[in-house]
């Protein structure tokens, strides 16, 4: 990251304060590393529990701690536009089970979503 004579600039939606910087901060990434964005994820996980109770947000949680862990770029792909449609004021249930249908199958051997998908089911029926 490039270093800033001017505390309080704001540098890709990150506010920076002295050698801190407030927000999501990235380094050392690599061709082909897979980020989920936090606070689209955050954002998302509490309007699901609001709405549809700790066990779905929990599952959804879980979810986007798989795709991580996968380092898969698709099923990253997927779980942002997955987190910014549960994020919308209204998500569109056709939306959120395409999006999962996404993640599925771009992670196939991953047994787990099975059991999830359980539980996030519940956003899209």
């Amino acid at each position: 990251m490039t270093e800033y004579d001017h505390a309080g600039d704001i540098v890709g939606g990150d506010k920076i304060m002295g050698d801190k910087v407030m927000g999501d901060s990235f380094s050392n990434i690599g061709d082909g590393a897979t980020v989920i964005n936090k606070s689209v994820l955050i954002n998302s996980l509490n309007r699901v529990r609001s709405d549809h109770g700790p066990d779905v947000a929990d599952a959804l949680r879980r979810v986007g701690e798989i795709v991580a862990e996968s380092q898969n770029e698709e099923a990253a792909e997927y779980f942002d536009a997955l987190s910014a449609e549960l994020s919308a004021e209204t998500p569109k249930k056709t939306v959120l089970k395409s999006l999962w249908l996404g993640i599925c199958a771009a992670l196939p051997t991953v047994t787990e979503l099975t059991s999830l998908g359980e539980k996030i089911s519940t956003l899209f029926r």
